[in-house]
């Protein structure tokens, strides 16, 4: 945003010329004459010093930075915009404070640093709220996704009149305009985009221009497939880009005027405009457009050389995520980016020898990365490769990583003895891991069919795991050592049932949730179905505090009712008592250290959001997150009696020291072969189990056990005293 100059009566002449040698400066920028402007605000810096202007000297070296800026010399214009805020913090100028960081906030949203630009909006946000900001944060929000977060800011700010100068309500409208494209409707998109350009042009705002013309041209070309119009605005933004010296805004343009080409049939130019492109992105260090000129240089090069060009790009994206350190700017990080890994995992499985190392590598690095930096802590991602995963398998398990890419979907198995991509050699194999991959993780995999007309759960045990990394990480290895005996002191298990919902709740629709008398049996019945010790909170006592109890408890048990929230994961929810809710977001806060599984007996736990690169953001994988070691959530809504009946099947096999797969099975082949309407898929398919799935609960000793070991200990004791005292 250009900064307005405040000339104030009275002042020194010498403060004058520095003020008006700072507003001829940012008059340069304006003008895209960013060397001279560069040349004339180091004059009014030294002007400025002489005078002790420190307000206009801050505004000469935000011109300075907007220059570099403009330039794609981003460290440059940060460097110049963090003298421009000291001399702002020493003015006490608030107003100006919030622009500097904006602008700081601006320059690392173009390198790709996305945690940096939101620290630098976060600090604006502090120190004055501004419109300025919330808009810059809507940008931020939409380069990673979260298009539902950007819209709603817009929607505040249009409810402001007056706030906003002509300048930034037309950088709003060509905002919303781009949103709106993003969300399907380009007509409205180019609604915006119109009344835009009308503001530009009367402020005579070049980069406005600029940037109208092109989101226009963009939105015919992709969205409503006029190519000839959109090749023409393309044409003359090249021009205006070249004219204005603006290095960015003219390899964007190259960017999109190459995909034009592309849909064209003129593959020679689409790749001399994308290798312009690229060459730009290098020079001015944007890695967020580098990697997409490079993806399409793939898209029209030999195979040998598109995997070249695929490879360099994923170097670059991966690069750029190091940057990321918040969970709440991750999710959303690789959903434009899937297309990399696709395109080059389907030119590498496309290989007379594929490399499946290479493939798995590919594929775990495109999904679920946010849950595995979570449980490690950490975003550098180890390397895992198919002999690692086999190490971690025996003769009778297998696993399956699907890999959901159109029009050519893969399924990568690996056993014990061997890997591939076609038929899956399932002789002797009786238990799977799956990773599903896209909207699968929505489906029910036990009832795809299977050979002699069965369905995949009459023929294995089955356990799912967002990323096949997980399988050699010691949170779902089931090679590492178990836990110990339980003693009769020791709870065995926590459970909440039938928590009273009451008349006043939170969230609209939620009033009409009714008691869950089933679920209360439920968990009611899990000290007579266990062998160990059972705290059980039913009705009014199903407070959620008593969830900072569960850690170290072997099994965790939720019966009550959830909701997911498709567009919004922080609303997905469990009812507790009192009409109190345990939302998303507070399950990553939960400690369950020590809890061998977590069954969330509620409607539509293992549903939320779907992120392209992430998976589904649910409350199941929340609860892994938070250190469970493996959960039972549900893909729909359940039915509260036959649930209860499926969990006590589940639980009396499990308590006889089954796997929890084995159990599970056995539960859903109970109700399939049951010849009642409990035996459609409807009533079972929903239960899905996460994680450590082949592996049996630890022991417990009853206190018969004990009571019979103490005598064991009581009557050697007598035999080695009785001995003594003959010798």
């Amino acid at each position: 945003m250009r900064l307005a100059v405040l000339i104030l009566i009275g002042l020194p002449l010498v403060a004058q010329t520095c003020e008006s040698v700072a507003n001829d400066a940012d008059a340069q920028v304006s003008a895209g004459s960013y060397k001279k402007a560069q040349t004339l605000g180091a004059q009014a810096v030294e002007l400025c010093r002489a005078g002790n202007d420190k307000k206009s000297e801050a505004l000469a070296w935000n011109s300075i930075g907007l220059a570099h800026l403009y330039l794609g010399e981003y460290d440059d214009a940060v460097s110049n915009y963090q003298k421009a805020l000291a001399l702002d913090e020493a003015t006490g100028s608030k107003l100006y404070q919030v622009r500097r960081w904006n602008n700081i906030g601006a320059a690392r949203y173009f390198q790709g640093r996305y945690q940096d630009a939101f620290s630098a909006y976060q600090a604006a946000d502090k120190i004055q709220k501004q419109p300025l900001t919330l808009a810059n944060q809507a940008v931020l929000f939409q380069r990673l996704g979260r298009f539902e977060a950007a819209l709603a800011i817009y929607k505040e700010m249009r409810g402001q009149p007056g706030s906003l100068s002509p300048s930034e309500e037309a950088r709003l409208l060509t905002n919303q305009g781009t949103l709106y494209r993003r969300l399907g409707d380009p007509y409205k998109a180019l609604s915006f985009y119109a009344q835009a350009r009308v503001l530009y042009a009367k402020q005579q705002h070049r980069d406005g221009q600029i940037l109208v013309e092109k989101n226009s041209a963009i939105a015919r070309a992709l969205d409503l497939k006029d190519y000839k119009a959109s090749l023409a605005g393309f044409d003359r933004l090249v021009a205006l880009t070249i004219a204005s010296k603006d290095r960015r805004e003219l390899m964007q343009a190259y960017l999109y005027r190459a995909e034009v080409k592309s849909q064209m049939k003129d593959p020679a130019g689409a790749a001399s405009d994308w290798s312009m492109a690229r060459a730009l992105a290098s020079e001015i260090k944007a890695p967020d457009d580098e990697w997409k000129a490079l993806h399409g240089m793939a898209s029209v090069a030999a195979p040998e050389k598109a995997i070249e060009y695929e490879t360099e790009a994923l170097r670059i994206i991966e690069g750029m995520r190091l940057n990321l350190a918040s969970r709440t700017l991750r999710p959303e990080f690789l959903a434009d980016k899937r297309d990399v890994y696709d395109g080059l995992i389907s030119k590498l499985a496309a290989l007379p020898q594929p490399p499946l190392d290479r493939i798995l590598e590919l594929m775990e690095r495109a999904r679920a990365r946010m849950f595995q930096d979570q449980l490690r802590r950490a975003v550098i991602m180890p390397t895992i490769t198919i002999r690692d995963i086999q190490q971690h398998l025996d003769d009778k398990t297998a696993v399956w990583s699907y890999w959901a890419h159109a029009p050519n979907p893969l399924m990568l198995w690996i056993t014990r003895q061997g890997a591939g991509l076609g038929s899956f050699p399932d002789k002797g194999i009786e238990r799977l891991w799956i990773i599903a991959d896209g909207q699968q993780s929505s489906q029910s995999m036990d009832t795809l069919p299977w050979q002699s007309n069965q369905m995949l759960i009459e023929r294995f045990e089955i356990a799912h795991v967002p990323a096949a990394a997980l399988l050699v990480d010691t949170q779902f290895d089931t090679q590492s050592p178990r836990r110990g005996w339980l003693w009769p002191w020791q709870r065995q298990a926590l459970a909440f049932g039938n928590p009273a919902a009451g008349t006043a709740t939170l969230l609209p629709g939620d009033e009409r949730w009714q008691q869950l008398s089933y679920a209360a049996e439920e968990t009611a019945s899990l000290p007579r179905l266990l062998s160990g010790r059972v705290e059980v909170r039913n009705g009014l006592d199903a407070d959620k505090k008593y969830l900072g109890r569960a850690a170290g408890v072997q099994l965790l048990h939720i019966a009550t009712h959830g909701a997911a929230n498709e567009e919004e994961p922080d609303r997905s929810r469990l009812l507790f008592a009192r009409g109190e809710y345990l939302f998303l977001n507070e399950v990553y806060n939960l400690d369950l250290k020590g809890v061998e599984l977590a069954t969330l007996s509620a409607c539509e736990t293992e549903r939320g959001r779907f992120v392209k690169g992430e998976g589904v953001m649910s409350l199941g994988r929340a609860f892994l997150t938070a250190g469970a070691r493996s959960t039972i959530t549900t893909l729909w809504r359940v039915d509260d009696a036959a649930t209860a009946h499926f969990m006590e099947i589940f639980y009396t096999h499990l308590s006889q020291g089954e796997t929890k797969a084995h159990a599970l099975r056995e539960a859903k082949l109970r109700f399939l072969h049951s010849g009642t309407k409990w035996a459609a898929p409807q009533y079972w398919g929903a239960f899905v189990l996460t994680g450590d799935g082949f592996s049996p609960l630890g022991r417990v000793v009853s206190v018969g056990q004990m009571m019979m070991l103490g005598a064991g200990l009581l009557f050697v004791c007598g035999l080695m005293e009785l001995v003594r005292r003959r010798r």
